[in-house]
C-alpha cells in the first residue's frame, strides 16, 4: 500500500506511525488499497498484453521462415528437374569407362576417375 497508494495515504501513514504489517481499517484506506490493487492489475494487464503481442509478431515470423525452408527443401524448380537427369546421363558417360557397373572394384580405374573429375568438375579428389 505504501507503494502504490500515493503521497497523501504514505504520509497519514508515517504522521500515524503506522508499522508494517498491521491490518488497517478506514473507509479511505479501504478505497485506496483497491485503488492501487487496480493500478496494480492494470500495470499487469498491458504488460501480459504486450508480451502476448510480441509473441504474435515472432511467431508470424517463424511461420514465414518455416514456409520458406520448406519451399526451398521441396522445390523441384525447372532449373533442377532439367539438370539432374542431364546430370546423371553425363556422370555415366564418363565414369562408365573408369568404373563399370558390372565390374568389381579392383578393375575400376581410379587414376582415371580422378582425372575426370578434376577436368570435369574441378574437383580435386585425396586418398
Amino acid at each position: 500500500m505504501r507503494i502504490f497508494a500515493g503521497d497523501r495515504v504514505r504520509a497519514i501513514m508515517e504522521r500515524l506511525k503506522m508499522p508494517d504489517g498491521e491490518a488497517i481499517e478506514a473507509g479511505i484506506v479501504t478505497r485506496s488499497i483497491e485503488g492501487a490493487q487496480r493500478k496494480v492489475e492494470a500495470r499487469n494487464f498491458d504488460v501480459r498484453k504486450q508480451l502476448l503481442e510480441y509473441d504474435d509478431v515472432a511467431n508470424d515470423q517463424r511461420k514465414v521462415i518455416y514456409q520458406q525452408r520448406n519451399d526451398i527443401l521441396e522445390a523441384q524448380t525447372p532449373e533442377r528437374a532439367d539438370r539432374q537427369p542431364a546430370r546423371r546421363a553425363r556422370w555415366k558417360t564418363w565414369s562408365a569407362p573408369t568404373c563399370p557397373t558390372d565390374s568389381v572394384e579392383e578393375q575400376w580405374d581410379l587414376a582415371g576417375l580422378e582425372k575426370a573429375l578434376r577436368e570435369e568438375w574441378q574437383l580435386d579428389v585425396c586418398r
